[in-house]
């Protein structure tokens, strides 16, 4: 199920590829499952993109303007978030100027992942990323590990470790 442009929503079954193409202006796409492979493709404007579960790829094509993508089980909100059920993989194609927040916060369990210079991976798919200006990762209370080979070129990367034993291998 999709929701986006003006509000419309999108559900559909038995498909082996979707494509949704925003409108002009400010769009909010909000993907809560994707069982077929989804392309989310944003026009001009400041559109924001919200992925609360997958099991298929989900490609994010921002377009212009300054845009937020938000990958978590309640994206956009901030409370309680998880990666468990984005399982099929978010691919964030930016313009340069848009933000990605990660979000797994909410997650008590012991995860070991790995951020680098194109994507977050360890937990559910995956999240790779290109054109972005700011990357924010959210980690859980579950005694993490974080292996960082690299960030993105030219882009602000924060880290926010919850509670918990916690290690950063850089």
């Amino acid at each position: 199920t999709l929701s986006a442009g003006t509000g419309a929503t999108v559900n559909y079954s038995n498909l082996t590829q979707v494509t949704v193409d925003g409108v002009a202006g400010d769009d909010t796409f909000t993907v809560t499952s994707a069982g077929t492979p989804t392309t989310l493709l944003g026009q001009t404007g400041d559109n924001t993109f919200n992925v609360r579960a997958d099991t298929a790829l989900v490609t994010i094509n921002t377009g212009t303007g300054t845009n937020t993508i938000n990958v978590g089980s309640n994206a956009p909100s901030a409370t309680s978030n998880v990666l468990a059920n984005v399982v099929g993989g978010v691919d964030v194609i930016g313009s340069g100027t848009d933000v990605l927040n990660i979000d797994d916060a909410g997650n008590t369990a012991a995860t070991a992942v790995t951020l680098s210079t194109t994507g977050f991976t360890g937990i559910g798919g995956g999240i790779t990323y290109s054109g972005l200006a700011t990357l924010n990762v959210k980690r859980g209370a579950g005694g993490n590990t974080l292996n960082v080979t690299g960030s993105p070129a030219c882009t602000a990367t924060a880290v926010n470790r919850s509670a918990g034993v916690n290690c950063m291998l850089i």
